[in-house]
């Protein structure tokens, strides 16, 4: 636990110094129309994400929420991640936000978790660069969860796909790509721990899944 921790820190500050330049993506949501098929727990949330939320797609913000907290402000993991978007306490010193606050205060637990998002998002946009792919649209809001998910990940994945000159256009050819090539990018990974490549995908796939479900103005 101890060096998952530690490796974690390192992400996790390594990825700070670079919030400030975050390219986010264009303001424009998956699906335009209303909210009236979003559970009620999320949609008590709108006001407070159209205020923070900048560029991010509103769906993209909720089925990050969903996937993380399903929507409950006191949802907490073992590793202590808080808050609807599960910030990871390392996390919360990297972008300097009360911790405890984020299982208490619905609008700094929505403030808090843009934050995180603007500065995976940031981490994202250099990895959309390197493949040639534009920081907008479903691929980099895919690669933009999976910096959540392990920043080192993606960092293999990237490196494969450099490797084999493969840039993807569409998040069907990158989750394609990571089962073809599966064996390659695990063994990446495994050189500094044992997380699962298919359980990162799925952990993106999930959020884009329910994005592309639910009705949102944008």
């Amino acid at each position: 636990m101890k060096t998952l921790q530690s490796f974690l820190t390192v992400c996790f500050f390594a990825c700070a110094s670079n919030i400030a330049y975050a390219n986010v993506p264009a303001n424009h949501s998956l699906i335009t129309a209303d909210t009236s098929n979003i559970p009620q727990r999320f949609r008590v949330l709108i006001p407070s994400l159209e205020k923070y939320r900048g560029e991010w797609p509103l769906e993209f913000l909720i089925a990050w929420i969903k996937k993380e907290s399903d929507g409950s402000i006191a949802s907490h993991t073992s590793l202590d991640e808080r808050g609807y978007f599960q910030l990871h306490p390392d996390e919360s010193k990297a972008l300097k936000v009360d911790h405890e606050r984020l299982s208490t205060d619905r609008d700094y637990s929505i403030y808090a978790g843009v934050k995180l998002v603007d500065l995976r998002g940031a981490s994202a946009a250099k990895y959309a660069k390197m493949l040639g792919i534009d920081a907008s649209g479903e691929v980099y809001l895919g690669l933009t969860k999976l910096m959540h998910w392990l920043p080192y990940g993606v960092e293999n994945i990237v490196e494969v796909m450099k490797k084999k000159e493969f840039a993807p256009d569409s998040w069907d050819s990158f989750k394609a790509f990571c089962e073809e090539n599966k064996d390659e990018i695990q063994a990446g990974i495994n050189r500094k721990g044992k997380w699962q490549l298919e359980r990162g995908i799925k952990n993106a796939d999930d959020v884009l899944s329910y994005a592309r479900s639910i009705n949102v103005t944008p």
